[in-house]
């Protein structure tokens, strides 16, 4: 599932990179919001597709242990991988238009809130 996840970071990493350049023009704010939007578009559709394989996790486990016992931890973790999947594409696009409009304070306090609840 590594692999699956750096498609998701590296939609960050655009994210960041094009929404800086339109940063930087301030007047073109229809633009800026066009791009945010289409990344966390595709952050969706990541989430989905990852979503998907997670819940498919128990039948390729199958490919690589007879173990009982393993396939058992593997069905019972599937729809928490698909769950955390889901909505992995989109924080990754989210925290990429963040970081490229230099937010860095709402998302220190977002961050802290989650950890310190």
């Amino acid at each position: 599932m590594k692999e699956e996840c750096e498609v998701t970071t590296i939609n960050s990493l655009l994210t960041q990179l094009l929404l800086s350049c339109a940063v930087k023009n301030a007047h073109r704010f229809a633009r800026r919001s066009a791009l945010t939007r289409k990344f966390i578009q595709a952050g969706l559709i990541f989430g989905v597709v990852l979503a998907i394989l997670g819940r498919c996790t128990p039948i390729i486990a199958g490919c690589f242990t007879n173990d009982l016992a393993v396939k058992s931890a593997v069905k019972g973790l599937a729809p928490t991988l698909a769950i955390v999947f889901s909505v992995h594409g989109v924080v990754c696009a989210g925290e990429g238009a963040l970081l490229a409009m230099k937010d860095l304070k709402f998302m220190a306090m977002s961050y802290t809130g989650f950890f310190f609840r």
